[in-house]
């Protein structure tokens, strides 16, 4: 079965004009139309040799954004508090 996938109509200047679901068998209907896979893509954003692109930042699929990340350095919380009671933990301004 030819299940609907999510395509972007792509305007001549390169920028998504609208979204759609669209069946493969009629791809053909819809030259302007690109795949956008898993990618959040909206109306407003630009598609430029082979990317979908928001305020000049790809736009990520959910996988995409949870790798980047996990990726990211991982801020130490015990080196952001502050001991006054060796018992006793408090954060920053929270005296």
């Amino acid at each position: 079965m030819d299940d609907p996938m999510n395509y972007a109509l792509i305007s001549e200047e390169g920028v998504v004009e609208n979204t759609i679901w669209l069946c493969a068998a009629n791809k053909e209907d819809f030259p302007n139309a690109v795949c956008v896979e898993d990618r959040p893509v909206a109306i407003g954003d630009c598609y430029h040799d082979g990317v979908f692109m928001r305020a000049g930042e790809p736009v990520l699929t959910d996988a995409e954004r949870a790798e980047t990340l996990l990726a990211e350095p991982k801020i130490d919380l015990e080196s952001q508090t502050t001991t006054k009671n060796p018992e006793k933990r408090t954060s920053p301004g929270f005296a």
